[in-house]
């Protein structure tokens, strides 16, 4: 039981970490894209 509560918490990290980055990166383009920067 404990190693699947580990590798939920692992694939919760990864996900955060990709959110980060990767949708990060293309949200800040989409701002640049429509001009909705902020100052």
């Amino acid at each position: 039981m404990n190693q699947v509560v580990g590798v939920m918490i692992i694939i919760i990290i990864i996900g955060l970490i990709i959110d980060k980055f990767v949708f990060g990166k293309i949200e800040c383009s989409i701002r640049q894209r429509w001009g909705l920067n902020r100052a």
